[in-house]
């Protein structure tokens, strides 16, 4: 064998020798940093064990024996006294981790399928996944993206990832600059009828605080504010606009039997639909005349507080005295639309300036509607507080929510058929949607409303 052969040989052997030590030393290194990741992640385990080993190596296989006992007689008696608490730390942090990597360890692959990778050179850019929130009914993802990649590149493929990861749907939020945050629905929250709790809210703060209608979905209870407020409510055939109606009248109900609020309340369906609250309201009319009356007094009513509040206070405070009037009208398309051209010009002139001049005063407005589109509710930007309830399509949660909305995850025409009263609701100058459902009211729950807060009697139209 002659030399160039022989020093080929040892290059080929040195070369092949030293990728096996590298291998060998990132190997250990992570090895050891796995280990103490999990050493940090599950104190409770890790540390005690430690000092139990410490203990043995200085002090005897006695010592150690000791220790160990009285370790295992510690952990017992946490577990009779709270189970639920050393799960929580032990096999529940174990679990979580093994959840969290057997549904997102494709993740890069899951970039590149849903085309969320960039491409410098010969490498392939993906966004960082920094963290994993696990919850009961979806999962947080804290995610970086890729340098110059936008929160639009994520909404576009939103549909693609909710597949890939074989969940109901999947939110994207930019939460920061330079993160965004994907929620990952995994299943459908709200499922069971939220039955009507005591409501105590009898006076003028308590009503600032917002109106207890139901539950969002991560479990918080769904408050509403009504003073101050436009609400306007769209949801097809079905969806529950009721839930939210009656939801709402009935939270008010306290309020009203104090004087602090005036249900002035509107129902072209010939007063199918909610009537059976009428001992709660100082105004009741189903017939387009009536309710026109009913909308002319209450702008008369509005322009003489403006006046007389004008200088003195930004946002009126209500009282017995002057209490919150709350316009609710069932079914706006029966006004706007179908009711005759003279009828149609005068509700339409002071429903207009009901919402652009009540607000201040003491004079909300509490609209339902089916169809929300430009020809049926022309001045549905003057409504702050939009909900919707499930939609015919995603043009008309556009309509509702406005722009953006269905980017953001108020996916209300994918809302299911079963779930009534179920919705997003959006507050101007906020950016995501919440996930929210109104209680349902059934008969006994309205007959109860009015035995005890029915003190008032209405003029018949």
């Amino acid at each position: 064998m002659n030399s160039s052969q022989h020093n080929s040989g040892g290059s080929a052997a040195d070369t092949f020798f030293d990728a096996l030590v590298t291998s060998l030393v990132g190997w250990v290194w992570r090895l050891i940093g796995f280990t103490a990741r999990w050493v940090w992640r599950l104190p409770v385990l890790t540390f005690p064990t430690i000092g139990i080993g410490v203990l043995g190596w200085f002090y005897g296989g006695g010592t150690m024996v000791a220790a160990t006992g009285a370790y295992a007689a510690l952990m017992c008696g946490w577990s009779v006294a709270d189970r639920a608490s050393l799960a929580r730390h032990t096999v529940g942090i174990m679990r979580g981790r093994w959840v969290v990597w057997r549904r997102y360890r494709s993740w890069a692959a899951i970039c590149i399928d849903c085309r969320l990778s960039r491409t410098r050179g010969d490498r392939v850019i993906v966004p960082t996944l920094r963290s994993v929130e696990l919850g009961a009914d979806a999962d947080v993802l804290t995610v970086i993206p890729a340098r110059g990649q936008p929160v639009s590149d994520f909404h576009s493929e939103l549909d693609a990832l909710a597949d890939a990861f074989e969940a109901l749907s999947v939110t994207a939020t930019r939460t920061s600059p330079g993160q965004i945050e994907l929620t990952v629905h995994r299943h459908q929250p709200l499922t069971q009828p939220l039955t009507p709790h005591a409501n105590n809210s009898s006076t003028t703060s308590d009503l600032s605080a917002g109106l207890a209608v139901g539950a969002c979905a991560d479990g918080r209870p769904w408050l509403l504010h009504i003073l101050g407020a436009h609400i306007l409510i769209g949801g097809v055939t079905g969806a529950g606009k009721g839930s939210v109606l009656w939801s709402i009248i009935g939270a008010l109900a306290p309020s009203v039997a104090t004087g602090h609020t005036a249900l002035w309340v509107a129902d072209p369906k010939g007063g199918m639909e909610l009537s059976a609250g009428a001992d709660l309201y100082a105004r009741f009319a189903y017939t387009a005349e009536t309710i026109a009356t009913m909308l002319t007094d209450a702008a008369d009513i509005m322009a003489d507080r403006a006046q007389r509040l004008r200088g003195t206070t930004r946002q009126h405070t209500p009282t017995p005295d002057e209490p919150l009037i709350v316009v609710i009208v069932d079914e706006l398309a029966a006004l706007t639309v179908f009711a005759d051209r003279k009828l149609k010009t005068e509700i339409d002139r002071h429903l207009g300036l009901l919402l652009t001049q009540g607000r201040a005063v003491g004079v909300s407005v509490v609209a339902a509607v089916q169809d929300p589109s430009k020809d049926v509710v022309p001045l549905r930007q003057l409504f702050p507080t939009r909900i919707a309830l499930r939609m015919a399509e995603s043009t008309q949660t556009t309509m509702i929510l406005g722009p953006g909305a269905t980017d953001r995850g108020a996916l209300a025409h994918h809302l299911p058929e079963h779930l009534p009263g179920l919705g997003y609701i959006l507050l101007d100058g906020t950016a995501a949607p919440t996930l929210v459902r109104a209680f349902h009211y059934t008969d006994t729950h309205i007959n109860t409303l009015n035995r005890t807060y029915g003190t008032r009697e209405y003029p018949n139209p």
